[in-house]
């Protein structure tokens, strides 16, 4: 039986290597150490992922891969556009 708690989606803002290494099984990009990446878990699973790179300060550019498996929440899409936007 499945706890309610273990069904929550987690965002994973912290473990950027275990994000990024996802990303890369997935095909979405060649994970890089000094890159940010925020996923997506649910069930103690990622189920998508997002890596921001090669940011050029304020009003340039970064390199944004992200990676799906599973169905995206509202506070997740959230918190990579506002990381993007804001924290970069």
């Amino acid at each position: 039986m499945l706890l309610v708690e273990s069904c929550t989606p987690i965002i994973i803002d912290k473990d950027h290597e275990r994000v990024g290494q996802w990303l890369q099984t997935q095909g979405a990009c060649q994970y890089n150490s000094a890159a940010v990446c925020i996923g997506l878990e649910r069930n103690g699973e990622l189920v998508a992922g997002v890596q921001y790179e090669q940011y050029t300060g304020v009003g340039g550019s970064m390199l944004v891969s992200l990676a799906v498996t599973g169905r995206l929440t509202k506070a997740f899409m959230r918190y990579i556009c506002e990381y993007a936007a804001y924290e970069a």
